[in-house]
């Protein structure tokens, strides 16, 4: 079991949110997924055809909630792009998603249909449970992909386990400490969910990306929705 968790500060601070979770266990990802490039192709044409531009994605209510949030813990949003912002405005940029690896793309793809930030952790290099809190002067921080630590500065919201960072900036950049691989068989998925996002819209979510994992026969998952105006714990 993993715990996973909301601060009382962070409760406090954005009453508003809805974070949900997915523990599966035991998967077997193959090398070959069809039924992924078939997704791949479906959703990319879902987005461009509801005619998001460069310009637009500043405006959806979804992307402007973020970028204000950003804004008040003092990341500019063009410098620190939450998630979602970040891949749509890649996958406009390039024509083309980004493929990483098959448990990424699939929260990747759910990420940019819905448009909500999404990431995925591999439960094997959690230490404790998880917690979305914020940071204090000072931590460290692995950037997947980097070998030096950044430092972060006071104040920010992170999403920690016992020991360490799993992501700055809330959902700006994952760490290089538990990234998902080729050999992760246990992940933990996160949606976050802020207003205008409802319950019932990450519950969408979760319930889609529950039938994507399927594929890969986990031997348990379970999945939960935590808001500070609900269940602020739960073990998964």
């Amino acid at each position: 079991m993993i715990k996973v968790s909301l601060s009382a500060d962070i409760c406090d601070q954005y009453d508003g949110i809805h974070i949900g979770f997915m523990a599966v266990r035991g998967i077997v990802v193959p090398a070959e997924n069809p039924w992924l490039e078939e997704l791949r192709a479906t959703v990319i044409d879902e987005f461009l055809q509801a005619g998001h531009t460069l310009n637009s994605l500043p405006n959806e209510p979804r992307i402007k909630r973020w970028m204000a949030i950003y804004r008040g813990f003092g990341a500019k949003p063009s410098k620190f792009p939450c998630s979602v912002y970040k891949l749509s405005r890649d996958v406009l940029k390039r024509g083309r998603f980004p493929q990483i690896g098959p448990r990424v793309d699939a929260y990747n793809l759910m990420s940019l249909r819905h448009l909500v930030p999404m990431a995925g952790y591999d439960v094997d290099k959690i230490e404790g449970g998880v917690v979305l809190r914020f940071s204090s002067e000072g931590e460290v921080f692995l950037p997947i992909g980097a070998r030096e630590v950044e430092r972060l500065t006071s104040g920010e919201p992170v999403y920690a386990d016992a020991s360490k960072i799993l992501c700055s900036k809330w959902n700006y950049r994952d760490s290089e400490l538990t990234k998902l691989t080729a050999e992760t068989s246990n992940v933990l998925f996160v949606v976050d969910g802020a207003s205008p996002v409802t319950a019932e819209d990450v519950q969408v979510v979760l319930d889609e990306l529950s039938e994507l994992v399927a594929h890969w026969n986990p031997k348990e998952k379970a999945h939960a929705i935590i808001s500070p105006a609900g269940v602020r714990e739960i073990e998964l």
